[in-house]
């Protein structure tokens, strides 16, 4: 559209990091998935958040799909070392959510 003089107005992008639009724009030049989703955490939830902000599905679905694949078979504990998250249950609070939701850990 911006190549047939189509868009008349500009796209704000104030929201989105000068680094993750330009792989944003790399993204959408070589549409590569493999390797371009090789990126660290940080980077790679950036670009989720960009992806979503300017309406890339197709990069919104791989990037959030490689999170998916992140955290794929892995325990609460090994999610948690993953993303480093804190756990902030006490041990009791843990034992009452997995007698709550005895089914997820059948």
């Amino acid at each position: 559209m911006i190549e047939d003089d189509c868009a008349d107005n500009a796209i704000p992008v104030q929201n989105v990091a000068g680094m993750i639009l330009a792989k944003v724009i790399e993204y959408c030049k070589k549409h590569v998935d493999g390797d371009f989703v090789k990126v660290d955490q940080g980077t790679l939830f950036d670009l989720i958040l960009a992806s979503n902000y300017l309406d890339i599905k197709s990069l919104l679905d791989l990037t959030c799909e490689t999170v998916v694949n992140m955290i794929k078979g892995k325990t609460p504990e090994q999610i948690r070392e993953t993303f480093h998250i804190k756990n902030d249950f006490t041990p009791e609070e843990e034992e009452e959510v997995r007698r709550e939701n005895q089914w997820v850990f059948e």
